[in-house]
């Protein structure tokens, strides 16, 4: 109903009553898989033999390169391999969503003196594109050179990790919580994405701790439309309420199409969703629910909507989730107020 109802509101902003179909069919479909029942909607097969198996296929030096316990006293994930190099992997995750205000959210947390950011930046997509040899751009597609598991873990950060040893290294990928792109092609006799990035996640760090950010679906989906059809792509003439309608309504009938042939966790993982008008991400259901069967306490989800309108307090909610000391109030309230917020 709230859905629907914000939906309805910018329907009248752009006189279309393509945003009510929308809020309608978002809360259907996640109506649709609460009340799913049986193997076609579980999430995982619990199975990690066959999870190590698919990972050692896909990428054998992450199995190779991992130690069998991480160094008890860094808080991040952290060990030296038997040539003595200095490794870490993160300890937490904001994996998700993208169009959220992941962005600003992460540039505060690693304001926090205890929370440190990787050289390579808040985003890496290693687990969810580059391992596999795919763009780290989605748009762009195409086949790229895989990218090695030691490669990646260079770019993280050992060089400014070895002697943290209270630091929590912060991982910010945002196509972590949903992207599985190419998994029927990898896998052509399977009917269902083998394993979820979750999964991955706690095979290497099962102790890690996962932040997701969300927002009312209709409004992430037009600043997904924006920013897909802004500067960055020079499409920013191509801009209006038209070509939004109607590019809502080709990818509304493509999803429910999807949905008459299989179930909602197939098709909001699927590799035909529109790349560009990505209303699936907006089934939040489906994605939270594949983490948080794994990670259930280690796991937080904060609204976009309560964390622009009271940011100190879900701030404070995090630090404590992440178990670092609170800062200062006053220094966190200038900071934030110093600190500037692209909306779209």
């Amino acid at each position: 109903q709230v859905l629907y109802r914000k939906g309805a509101m910018q329907a009248k902003i752009w006189k279309s009553k393509t945003c009510q179909l929308l809020g309608i069919v978002l809360v259907v479909a996640s109506i649709f898989l609460l009340t799913q029942r049986g193997e076609e909607v579980s999430s995982m097969s619990r199975d990690v033999t066959q999870q190590l198996a698919q990972l050692k296929e896909e990428s054998p030096d992450v199995i190779q390169l991992l130690p069998e316990q991480f160094l008890s006293n860094y808080r991040s994930f952290c060990w030296y391999d038997d040539g003595g190099k200095f490794w870490c992997l993160p300890k937490v995750y904001l994996a998700g969503m993208p169009k959220c205000g992941s962005t600003d959210l992460y540039s505060k947390l690693i304001w926090h003196p205890d929370l440190a950011k990787p050289p390579c930046g808040k985003e890496n997509h290693f687990w969810t594109r580059s391992r596999l040899g795919k763009s780290t751009n989605h748009l762009k597609g195409g086949e790229v050179k895989k990218q090695s598991f030691d490669s990646f873990l260079k770019q993280i950060g050992p060089a400014n990790m070895e002697g943290q040893t209270g630091s929590l290294l912060i991982d910010g990928t945002q196509s972590l919580l949903w992207d599985l792109l190419g998994w029927e092609a990898r896998y052509p006799q399977s009917s269902k994405p083998p394993y979820s990035n979750a999964e991955l996640i706690h095979l290497v760090a099962p102790m890690s701790k996962i932040i997701v950010i969300i927002r009312d679906p209709v409004e992430r989906l037009y600043s997904d439309y924006l920013y897909f059809n802004g500067d960055d792509y020079g499409l920013h003439e191509n801009r209006s309420a038209l070509s939004f309608d109607d590019a809502v309504r080709a990818e509304l009938g493509r999803f429910v199409g999807c949905l008459t042939k299989h179930n909602l966790r197939r098709c909001c993982y699927s590799s035909q969703n529109d790349p560009k008008m990505r209303l699936h991400l907006g089934v939040y259901i489906t994605y939270v629910r594949d983490w948080y069967q794994l990670f259930g306490e280690n796991m937080m989800v904060v609204s976009l909507e309560d964390y622009s309108k009271q940011p100190l307090p879900v701030l404070y909610r995090i630090y404590n989730f992440l178990q670092v000391p609170e800062p200062s109030r006053d220094d966190l309230s200038i900071y934030i107020k110093s600190t500037s917020k692209k909306k779209r």
